[in-house]
Formats: structure tokens, C-alpha cells, sequence
């Protein structure tokens, strides 16, 4: 007889086996690290005067003293029949101010030299480089480093029939009118009958390509408070301090996800990754990862927000164990799978598998009752890692407690 004592010590003691069902599930390490929002700068482009365009024929020559007049003031000629035929005129918007007058870009598009961006005043506005100074209308025989840079813009949009003279000869003018042709425009008139490039026309940017920030709206007046448009000059940037391991991975270019408040991850690909930096004052190593905003993400909505950069999960599903399932032997990795419940394990294949390397029957006294079964592990994230094998099946039990003996 034993009492009741000893009876309940001895159930205490007595190991309880625990399994675990093998499953078919993506194993990946989910980093999730916040980011800092790092606002960009802004170029600011202004323009102060309206476009006005001269008369389309030149103005006539002064009537001679002894001309005949009719008594309607027309000239002589007319009176003969010869009525010249009256050519269309432009319009000429009847204000002195510069006004916007129509929106070609919104917030977030990309402009590039050569391109109209808007209007003002009824006139186009063209994105030229910084570098070219532009103070004057330009007209056939005009010399300078000024038309030196307009040369050299359309010589690098691929216009032909151009050269670097400096001299505004009849090829550099005809491409200009190729430019404004091919966007809907005609070459403006900058004096009676004589067509030219009108500067207030052209607006100076200082890279070839800009992001726009923001517009002037349609009806606005312009004036040196209002910039008609606004550029990003250095962009906005998301920025993240990882552990050395974790940045290893996060080469420039590798996709990642930015998880804006809870919303769904959006797609960006790493900018840059700097050096390995040690913290003066908590010994922590870290290495600094650049990532650009999100196409569709503004500055402005990032005001106030809460960003993540995550890792996106592209790893395929595999055969996975709890990570307590895994076990070694002599450099060996196996898990332990219940003869009982391996039903595609029988004593012959059991013996055929130990003959290969492979699974062997257990023989020590601890492991009775259980078929060791080697595996390859291959990914290990949330307490699961994922296995290569060719003997395991969806659905086996695993042992994930310690043997009896432990």
C-alpha cells in the first residue's frame, strides 16, 4: 500500500508527453521598426509679369503729306481696290498682372526641361535650366551667353538645325517654335510682325527634372508673396535606425514595406544604407536606412502619422515545427515522431531509412516508442522553423516536450 503522499509525488514527477501537429505555414522573421519622417526643402519659382504679345504685322509707315485721303481717313490704296487682307491677330489678355490662367500640374508630378507647366496670362510657361541667363526677349541676331544656354537646352532635347554659336540665328529660332508646336503653342510675337522668345515666357529651374509641391490656382495673382509654382529642391525622406543583422538584408533597392498609421503596408524600395555607427552612450551598433515616400504619399499627409517600415513577407509556405520540436544528436537535427501515430513508418522502412542516414527506430530507453526522423531546418521566426524533408507529412505529431529521462 502507498499513500496517498507518495502517490501524488509520483504523478508530479511523471513526465506527460506534449505533440504538436506539423503545419504548412510562411516562417519569416516580420521586422517592424519605426520611422522618422524627414521633411525635404522647397524651390519656389515666381512669376512677376504678365506676357503680353506684340501685333502679328508690323505697324504701317506713315502716310506721305500729299496722300489722298477719302473722307473715311483710308488711304489712296483702297480706294483702288487693292484692300489687303486683315490677318488674325493673337490675344492679348487686357491685364497688366500676372494671373494664372490655367493648371497643368498638380502636387506630386515631375517636370522636366523643355516641358509647359502652365499658364499666365493666357501665355505658356516653359521649364528652362538655372544655368541659363535668360533677362531679355531674344530675336533672330541677338548675341550672348544667354542665348548660348537657350542653345544649349535645345541642342540637349535632341532639336536639330541648332549650334552653341550664341548668336540667335534662324535654326535655334525655328526650334524654339518646333517646342512650343509639339505642346499646343504658338512662338509669341515680341515685336510688330516679328516672332522671338518673349523671357517671361521661360522659367528657370534650377535641376532638369523637379517635383512639384505645390501650384498657384487658377485666378490667382501672382506676385513676389506668391511663387507660381513650388518645387521639391531636396525631397522628403523616411529614415530608420536597425540593429547590423537586420540592415544586412536592407540593401539599396530591396523592396520594403511603410505601414502609415494601421493602414495597409505600401511599396518602397531602399534609398540608401549607411555605415555601422556605435552609440556613445548605450554601446548599441546601428546602421541608418533611407527610404524614399511612397508613390502617392505627400509630405503633408505624413504630418502627425505614425510610419513603420516593415518587412515585406514574400517567403513561400513550407512544412514547419514548433521550434521546441527540434533536437540534436552529434551534430545531427531531428524531431521525434510516435511510432503509433506514424503510420507511414513501419518497422521495414524504419530499418531502410537508418540503412540511408535517414530516420532511424530509437533504441534508447528515453526515446521508446518513438521514430527519430532527421531534418534540414531552414528559416526560424516566431517560435516556428520551417523544415526541408522528404519524410514528414502536414499533419504528424512531433514531440515539442522533453523525454521522460530530461
Amino acid at each position: 500500500m502507498h499513500s496517498p503522499q507518495r502517490d501524488a509525488l509520483e504523478t508530479a514527477e511523471r513526465s506527460v508527453p506534449v505533440f504538436a501537429k506539423i503545419e504548412k505555414r510562411v516562417v519569416a522573421e516580420q521586422l517592424r521598426a519605426p520611422l522618422t519622417f524627414v521633411a525635404g526643402t522647397t524651390y519656389k519659382a515666381f512669376v512677376l509679369e504678365a506676357s503680353k504679345q506684340a501685333e502679328s504685322v508690323a505697324a504701317a509707315a506713315p502716310a506721305a503729306a500729299n496722300a489722298s485721303v477719302d473722307n473715311t481717313g483710308a488711304a489712296a490704296e483702297a480706294e483702288a481696290g487693292q484692300d489687303r487682307p486683315s490677318l488674325p491677330k493673337p490675344y492679348v489678355p487686357d491685364i497688366d498682372a500676372a494671373v494664372v490662367s490655367a493648371v497643368l500640374r498638380s502636387p506630386g508630378s515631375v517636370v522636366s526641361t523643355g516641358q509647359v507647366i502652365g499658364e499666365v496670362s493666357n501665355r505658356p510657361v516653359i521649364a528652362i535650366p538655372g544655368e541659363v541667363p535668360l533677362f531679355r526677349n531674344l530675336v533672330v541676331g541677338t548675341r550672348g551667353e544667354d542665348v548660348a544656354g537657350l542653345q544649349r537646352m535645345l541642342i540637349g532635347l535632341g532639336y536639330y538645325g541648332v549650334d552653341d554659336s550664341g548668336e540667335m540665328g534662324s535654326g535655334t529660332l525655328n526650334a524654339m517654335a518646333r517646342l512650343y508646336q509639339e505642346q499646343g503653342y504658338q512662338l509669341p510675337f515680341v515685336g510688330d510682325g516679328v516672332r522671338g522668345v518673349n523671357w517671361r515666357e521661360l522659367l528657370r529651374l534650377p535641376k532638369p527634372t523637379m517635383t512639384v509641391v505645390s501650384v498657384a490656382q487658377v485666378g490667382e495673382k501672382l506676385n513676389g508673396d506668391t511663387p507660381f509654382m513650388a518645387f521639391e529642391d531636396k525631397p522628403a525622406v523616411l529614415k530608420t535606425e536597425l540593429t547590423v543583422p537586420e540592415a544586412e538584408a536592407l540593401a539599396p533597392g530591396v523592396a520594403v514595406g511603410v505601414q502609415i498609421d494601421s493602414a495597409q503596408p505600401l511599396r518602397a524600395a531602399v534609398h540608401s544604407r549607411g555605415d555601422a555607427v556605435t552609440n556613445k552612450e548605450s554601446g548599441k551598433v546601428t546602421r541608418e536606412v533611407v527610404l524614399p515616400l511612397p508613390e502617392g504619399v505627400t509630405s503633408d499627409s505624413l504630418k502627425g502619422a505614425t510610419a513603420l517600415l516593415v518587412s515585406l513577407d514574400t517567403a513561400a509556405e513550407s512544412l514547419a515545427v514548433p521550434l521546441t520540436a527540434l533536437r540534436q544528436d552529434r551534430g545531427k537535427t531531428y524531431v521525434l515522431v510516435p511510432t503509433s501515430e506514424n503510420k507511414a513508418a513501419s518497422a521495414e522502412k524504419a530499418d531502410k531509412r537508418s540503412a540511408a542516414g535517414g530516420s532511424e527506430q530509437v533504441t534508447a530507453e528515453s526515446e521508446r516508442g518513438f521514430l527519430r526522423i532527421s531534418v534540414t531546418p531552414t528559416k526560424q521566426a516566431a517560435g516556428w522553423v520551417s523544415l526541408k524533408t522528404d519524410e514528414l507529412e502536414v499533419g504528424a505529431e512531433v514531440l515539442v516536450s522533453k523525454l521522460a529521462s530530461q
